[in-house]
């Protein structure tokens, strides 16, 4: 079976950076990927947001190179993460665990380190 997920879209929020208490690397981010067509109602989206998260040297590129805003490409597999929130209530996330990620632009000069 074939589990993989290749994404082109914009850095939504900026980054989360975290280490590990094991000392590993870790980066959350959202990406907003346009859809292909339009939406007729005005106030619908016009981008979906997916969940991103990577680990390792994927986590360093994110810290060090990407901020909100930069156009990335996400190469990686979908999973589902079940937890129980603050209140007790049991959720589920699916998320894309990147494998790959490529800046696809220059930063700004804004975000030019």
């Amino acid at each position: 079976m074939t589990n993989r997920v290749v994404l082109v879209g914009r850095v939504a929020r900026e980054p989360d950076h975290r280490t590990t208490a094991t000392g590993k690397s870790v980066v959350e981010l959202q990406i907003a990927v346009k859809k292909r067509m339009k939406p007729s109602d005005p106030s619908e989206r016009d981008a979906d947001f997916f969940r991103v998260k990577g680990f390792n040297s994927v986590a360093d590129f994110v810290h060090g190179y990407v901020t909100k805003g930069r156009l990335i490409a996400v190469d990686g597999r979908l999973e589902a993460r079940r937890f129980t929130d603050k209140d007790g209530n049991p959720r589920e996330i699916i998320e894309i665990v990147a494998d790959n990620l490529q800046a696809l632009d220059r930063p700004t000069e804004k975000t030019a380190a």
